[in-house]
């Protein structure tokens, strides 16, 4: 099953399948992301929430879901920890703003959006009662 960031929710609730692996289309493949090839996590795992695919524009990386048992025959080891996440400082060519963001991954691509969507619905109820209780 190939996933995009989108579907981050359906990932989390699916208890049947708690592991994820990266998985790369083999040619023209950026080195950040060669190194994170194969790599097979727990999906509450820190690292996704800045590298579950895509990881920038034009990237061909993706994400499977994996039971414990399909993990462990693919060669999932508990003992191993997640790639360390190395950051760069990102200087915003239009507004100057400075932020860091993981190594390999482009600007813009670093968060997991299907997270953010509780988050989302709660600012904009948020937003609509004040709206209301303004009489706008």
């Amino acid at each position: 099953m190939q996933l995009t960031k989108d579907d981050w929710a359906i990932v989390e609730a699916a208890l049947s399948r708690p592991y994820g692996r990266i998985q790369l289309k083999v040619d023209r493949t950026r080195p950040e992301h060669a190194e994170w090839d194969k790599v097979i996590l727990p999906v509450d795992e820190e690292f996704w929430s800045t590298h579950y695919p895509p990881n920038g524009h034009n990237c061909r990386c993706s994400a499977i879901q994996l039971s414990r048992e399909q993990a462990i025959e693919m060669g999932y080891n508990p003992a191993t920890p997640a790639p360390v996440i190395i950051y760069r400082e990102y200087t915003n060519p239009r507004t100057g703003e400075k932020s860091m963001i993981p190594k390999g991954i482009d600007p813009g691509f670093a968060y997991t959006p299907g997270t953010e969507r509780g988050k989302q619905l709660q600012e904009q109820l948020a937003a609509k009662t004040k709206e209301f209780r303004d009489g706008r």
